[in-house]
C-alpha cells in the first residue's frame, strides 16, 4: 500500500520509478522488514515446541494468540518504523507458536476415525483465512491514508478469536 510505504519507507516511493523487471520495490530495507515476520515465526515455532512439551498445547495456543494480537494492535497503531518491526516480530512469534501447537492439539484431541478430517479442516480454514486477508487488503488498499491501518488492525479479529476459543478448550490428555 502506497500510504504505508510513504510513512515507513519513503525512499522506496522516491525510487519506485527506477524499478527493474524482476523486483517492483528493489530495496533491501523492505525485504528486511518482511523477513521480521519470518524470524519471529521461527522463534515462535521453537519456543512453542518447548512450551508445548513442558506445559501443554493449550498454553502454547493462548500465548501464540496473545503474541499475534499484541502484534496486530501495535502494527495498526504504529507511528514509527521500530514499532512496526517489533510488532511484526511479535506477530510472527505468535503465528509460529500457533503453527506448531494447533496441528498437534488437533491430532491429540481427535479420534482416529476423524483425525485426517480435522487436519483437512485446519488447512481449509487457513486457506479461507488467506483469501479473506487478500480481499481485505484489496478493499482497504482503496481507502486513502489509513487503509493500511485498517487492514493490519483487522488481523486482531482472528487472533482474538484464537484466544477466546483457547480459553474454552480443554488441555490434551497427552501432556
Amino acid at each position: 500500500m502506497e500510504n504505508f510505504l510513504e510513512k515507513f519507507f519513503p525512499e522506496v516511493v522516491e525510487h519506485h520509478h527506477e524499478r527493474n523487471n524482476y523486483c517492483m520495490y528493489d530495496y533491501s530495507g523492505l525485504a528486511d522488514f518482511t523477513a521480521c515476520l519470518y524470524a519471529g515465526g521461527f522463534l515462535g515455532t521453537i519456543t512453542g515446541a518447548v512450551l508445548s512439551r513442558r506445559r501443554g498445547r493449550r498454553p502454547s495456543i493462548l500465548l501464540g494468540g496473545a503474541g499475534y494480537l499484541v502484534g496486530a494492535v501495535m502494527t495498526a497503531a504504529a507511528m514509527h518504523l521500530p514499532t512496526v518491526v517489533v510488532a511484526r516480530i511479535l506477530m510472527g512469534f505468535g503465528i509460529g507458536m500457533l503453527n506448531q501447537a494447533v496441528p498437534i492439539y488437533l491430532s491429540e484431541m481427535s479420534n482416529e476415525k476423524h483425525h485426517l478430517a480435522m487436519e483437512i479442516c485446519l488447512e481449509l480454514a487457513l486457506s479461507v483465512g488467506v483469501l479473506i486477508s487478500n480481499l481485505v487488503m484489496y478493499g482497504s488498499g482503496k481507502l486513502p491514508k489509513w487503509g493500511w491501518r485498517l487492514s493490519l488492525g483487522l488481523s486482531a479479529i482472528p487472533s482474538s478469536s484464537i484466544i477466546v476459543i483457547g480459553l474454552l478448550l480443554p488441555e490434551t490428555p497427552k501432556v
